[in-house]
Formats: C-alpha cells, sequence, structure tokens
C-alpha cells in the first residue's frame, strides 16, 4: 500500500576488513629483521593477488568508478570464488548500481558461505524486501537479528516487512524495540506513528510524529505522515500546512500531493485539488486512485465529462475498485444512461457487497428503469444494512430518488 509518511527501508553500512592493513599492523610490532629475512619476510607477506583485486576495487569505488571496481571485484572473485569479504564488495556495487537481482544473487552467496555474518543477511533482507519478497525479507531480517540482536536498522527494517505483510502488531513490537535500542531514532519513530496511525491511534501517532520531526526537521515524509495522522483528527488546516511543507522540502513528493490536493477537495477549494491532482497523475500516471480523486474534484465542480474520463481510467488501471464503479454509475445515471449506471452499481456490489449505498443506488436506477421488483429486493438490502431512506422507499410510492 502507498503508506503516508511511510519511510524507506534503510541500509545500514558495512565496514569490511582489509588484510593488508592488520598484515602492517602485525609487522609494525615486531623488531626489525636481518637484510635477507626482511626480503623473505616481505614476500611471504605479500597481499594475495585476489586481495590487490579487492582493496584495488575499493579505491575505484572511493572514486565512482564504478565499471573498473566492477572488473576487480569480478577479477578477485575469479581468484578467490569463496571468500566472503570479496563476493561481500561486489553485491555492495551491484546494490548501489541498482542492479538489484544482481545483487541479491551475490549477497545469497556471501550467507551461503558464512551463514553468520550477520551484515550480509541485513543487506539481503533489504533488497528482498524491495522486491516485495516479504516472507524471504523477514527471514533474512530475523537471521540478522539472531546473529546480532541489537542492531536498531534491522529492527526497524523486520518491523516495515512486518507491516507490510500485515502483522501490524508486531511490527509495533519491532519500532518500539528500535527505540530501546536507540531512543533518538527518527526512522524508528515515523514509522511506529504509521502503524500506530492504521490502528486508530491518532493521538499517539502524533506524538510520534512530532518527535521524529524534533530529531529531523527535514524529513518530508514524517511531514507528511503527520498531516495524514492530523487529518484524521479532523484538523485539516493542520494537516494542510504539514502536506504543504512537506512539498517545499520536496516537491517532488507525489504522496504529499495527493494527500493535499484531496484535502482542498474537501475544504472546497476544488481548483486548488484539481491542479494538484493533476500533477500527480501527470506524475504518476499508472495510479488509479490519484485518477479516481481527481474524478471526483471533477466531479464536485460538476464537469462531468473530465470525471468519467477520470473514472474510465481509474478503472482501466484497476478493475476492482468500487469507488470508481460507483462514481461512474451515479454520473450516468444522471445522464440518462440507466442500463451502463446498473451494470456498474452491479460491479462495484460484486466487489462491495456489505454497502447500503450501493444497493441503494442500484434500487433508484432499476426503479427508474421500471424493473420495480428487482428494485424493491435491492431497496430491501439496503434496508438490512442500515440505510433507513430505502427502508422508507420501500414503503412509500413515487418515485425515489437517488442517493448521491
Amino acid at each position: 500500500m502507498a503508506k503516508c509518511g511511510w519511510r524507506d527501508i534503510e541500509k545500514s553500512s558495512w565496514k569490511a576488513l582489509v588484510f593488508l592493513w592488520s598484515v602492517l599492523a602485525a609487522l609494525a610490532q615486531q623488531p626489525a629483521p636481518a637484510p635477507q629475512e626482511a626480503v623473505e619476510e616481505a614476500e611471504a607477506e605479500e597481499p594475495r593477488p585476489a586481495i590487490l583485486h579487492l582493496m584495488k576495487g575499493r579505491e575505484l569505488m572511493v572514486k565512482k568508478e564504478f565499471r573498473q571496481a566492477e572488473q576487480e571485484f569480478r577479477a578477485a572473485v575469479e581468484l578467490e570464488p569463496d571468500n566472503p569479504e570479496i563476493r561481500f564488495s561486489l553485491a555492495d556495487l551491484l546494490d548501489k548500481r541498482e542492479r538489484i537481482d544482481e545483487a541479491i544473487a551475490e549477497f545469497e552467496k556471501v550467507v551461503a558461505i558464512s551463514p553468520d555474518l550477520a551484515e550480509a543477511r541485513s543487506r539481503l533482507g533489504f533488497l528482498l524486501y524491495q522486491r516485495q519478497n516479504l516472507d524471504r525479507a523477514i527471514v533474512e531480517f530475523r537471521e540478522a537479528l539472531r546473529i546480532r540482536s541489537k542492531d536498531v536498522m534491522t529492527t526497524n527494517n523486520l518491523g516495515l516487512a512486518l507491516y507490510d505483510r500485515g502483522q501490524v502488531e508486531e511490527a509495533i513490537e519491532r519500532f518500539r524495540a528500535a527505540l530501546q535500542l536507540k531512543s533518538n531514532y527518527a526512522p524508528a519513530h515515523t514509522n511506529l506513528g504509521v502503524a500506530l496511525s492504521s490502528q486508530g491511534e491518532h493521538a499517539a501517532a502524533i506524538e510520534e510524529f512530532r518527535e521524529a520531526l524534533r530529531l529531523d526537521p527535514e524529513d518530508a515524509t514524517t511531514h507528511n505522515g503527520l498531516g495524514s495522522a492530523l487529518e484524521k483528527t479532523g484538523d485539516l488546516d493542520g494537516a494542510m500546512a504539514e502536506y504543504q511543507e512537506a512539498l517545499r522540502l520536496d516537491p517532488n513528493y507525489m504522496d504529499a500531493a495527493f494527500n493535499l490536493g484531496n484535502a482542498l477537495r474537501i475544504k472546497g477549494d476544488l481548483e486548488g485539488a484539481i491542479a494538484q491532482l493533476t500533477v500527480v497523475v501527470t506524475q504518476r500516471p499508472c495510479d488509479a486512485g490519484a485518477h479516481y480523486s481527481l474524478g471526483v474534484a471533477f466531479e464536485a465542480k460538476n464537469a462531468r465529462e473530465e470525471a468519467l474520463a477520470e473514472f474510465r481510467k481509474a478503472l482501466e488501471l484497476n478493475p476492482d475498485h468500487p469507488e470508481a464503479h460507483n462514481h461512474l454509475g451515479v454520473i450516468l445515471h444522471k445522464q440518462g444512461n440507466l442500463l451502463e449506471a446498473i451494470a456498474e452499481y452491479v460491479a462495484a456490489i460484486n466487489l462491495q457487497p456489505e454497502s447500503g449505498e450501493l444497493h441503494q443506488n442500484l434500487g433508484a436506477a432499476l426503479q427508474q428503469q421500471g424493473n420495480i421488483k428487482q428494485a424493491v429486493a435491492a431497496y430491501q438490502r439496503a434496508c438490512q444494512l442500515g440505510w433507513q431512506e430505502s427502508c422508507k422507499r420501500i414503503q412509500r410510492s413515487g418515485q425515489p430518488r437517488q442517493r448521491k
């Protein structure tokens, strides 16, 4: 799901040991050998060719000469294929170059060689999370924490994977565990805020977002998350201020633009809402929710043709969007296109059968069509679901009015 205020999963750093440094440090502690002995020792202690390739690759990485660095790492792998340090460096480079599947394959080789290398398991979990392979990501994060239990970033990232998998209570436990390890760790405060808000604990969520912003006031995602929580408590002005601040910090942050657009529509600023949501659908043309929200704004402005186009686009992208089917049905109904309106209401009901509003809308269209028996059945179902207007419509005569 698109989570308001959600912080991306974090990568942790990996400080690999350099073999040559340890050799030189050890030599510094020894008495100076005789000249011939020094030559022999130097020859004996000369780094292996694979290590020389590894060190050269790391130098090139620092210079951001990634292609040449990869060549050095691969040369090192050819010489020592079972060296986890070399394979880790190659995997790290592939990750930095966003060659995710290749990086996953390399990290898998690292953990096969060194199963207790916590950092490799944590990084592998991160990449699997990126690929939304949540089950495997969770396994790797748990293994990393078994080996290194006080790793705050891995604890936080496990919480993210659990949240995305729907295990919200355990995710909350993990975010709190991360904060026990490091109370000033802003990402865990933000993520705990998101999880608490999803459970309806908006006041507690707001506290977490505010603490995260005290620690990191320039984080756009946290401002967006705070805005979402404030909106859920009814503080629409406060929410809009946070969305605007998120966009000031990151003008390309489309989640904040989407939220601001919806808030402007609720506030009654339809022109502002349409402007914001148009930017979102331009930047994210395959976002069904954005097209739907823009359609609702156009509908509120009584721009029916524009609204129809947006609802149809939303359904093209996501045919299982009940609200888009319903809104499309309402407009078609108002235009007198009863056959298509009924089809849209039925499609919405198939997706959301417990909605009294949908059954009532269907009943109104069927009655207007003259199909009284089926209209009464639809009203009866809406009445059973708590829609009192439908109960009244069953009893009284005359044309029932459609509920908007």
